[in-house]
């Protein structure tokens, strides 16, 4: 596990998933963003690396977003609800040498 949540991750947790973050459409506005600084594929990969490696720990989950996990698996669920809310059922995968899961 990592010290430091890389960025652009780091900024859109600590924007968009911030407990005091305005809901609703979250995903549209991160898209926008990422597409105008052209680092929608880093950002991808970075998630898609908390997801499959737990690169992200709770306690610095917490220090972006101010969200609290007890555990470890919970977060891992949270951040699948955030892949499924950018990348709907495409599945989780980093290359084609690492392993694809399924968050269904």
């Amino acid at each position: 596990m990592r010290d430091k949540v890389p960025e652009p991750l780091a900024d859109v947790l600590r924007t968009y998933c911030n407990v005091n973050a305005l809901s609703g459409d979250w995903h549209e506005s991160v898209r926008r963003m990422l597409e105008h600084t052209h680092e929608a594929s880093l950002f991808k990969q970075q998630l898609a690396d908390a997801i499959l490696h737990r690169s992200i720990s709770p306690a610095n989950y917490e220090r972006l977003t101010r969200e609290d996990f007890d555990t470890p698996e919970d977060l891992l669920a949270r951040l699948g609800e955030l892949w499924r809310d950018m990348y709907g059922d495409e599945p989780v995968t980093l290359d084609d040498k690492q392993a694809v899961i399924s968050l269904s």
